[in-house]
């Protein structure tokens, strides 16, 4: 399985997309890091119906004396069609096939 690293965006929107390949045609799963700016989240699809959403904590709110790597926590708060318009907004980077193939997952998520 082969991993790809594609920005959604760009610096100023703080979105990355990353995507994982079955094979060089099949996207077997992919996770994109949003509000990188903000409160960053990390949404991750791997199959038909395998969602996760979760927070990365950075430590950037703690004092402590040496920083840790990033981690991902539960974050129960999840806004689909907010996700979809920031997406669609931020991924012109990113290839056409992709995108739509990303956008579909998106619809499929916000409607569940």
């Amino acid at each position: 399985m082969k991993a790809n690293h594609t920005d959604a965006g760009s610096h100023q929107t703080g979105s990355d997309l990353y995507i994982w390949y079955e094979t060089p045609e099949i996207v077997s799963g992919f996770q994109l890091c949003y509000a990188k700016n903000e409160d960053e989240k990390a949404l991750t699809w791997k199959g038909t119906d395998h969602w996760y959403h979760l927070g990365v904590d950075d430590e950037e709110h703690q004092r402590v004396l040496q920083k840790a790597s990033p981690i991902l926590v539960m974050d129960g708060k999840f806004n689909a069609d907010l996700v979809l318009s920031r997406f669609i907004a931020e991924s012109m980077q990113v290839p056409e096939s992709i995108s739509k193939f990303i956008v579909e997952r998106l619809h499929d998520c916000s409607s569940q």
